[in-house]
């Protein structure tokens, strides 16, 4: 399996917490296309009961690739409490 890598990183890691945020406009482009996705599939829901269970299956699994995205084209994912002043 070929090996995925990028010069600059799509996404960058956030400043608190855990996450990324968008740094490039590739990332950008990443996150509004899942959520016209989201919002495409949440206009055509109903209110039976699949329909919603499928809703939230459909959403997993975007959320998860658009995770497994940010890992692939990120920077590593660490826990920080802030940047180091003297960094």
């Amino acid at each position: 399996m070929a090996k995925f890598e990028v010069t600059n990183h799509w996404f960058k890691a956030k400043r608190y917490g855990w996450g990324w945020t968008p740094a490039s406009w590739q990332g950008w482009a990443i996150i509004v296309w899942m959520a016209a996705l989201i919002i495409y599939r949440a206009t055509k829901l109903n209110s039976s009961t699949n329909s919603i269970f499928n809703f939230f299956i459909y959403l997993t699994i975007i959320l998860g690739a658009t995770v497994w995205l940010c890992y692939l084209t990120g920077e590593k994912p660490t826990w920080r409490w802030a940047r180091k002043k003297d960094a």
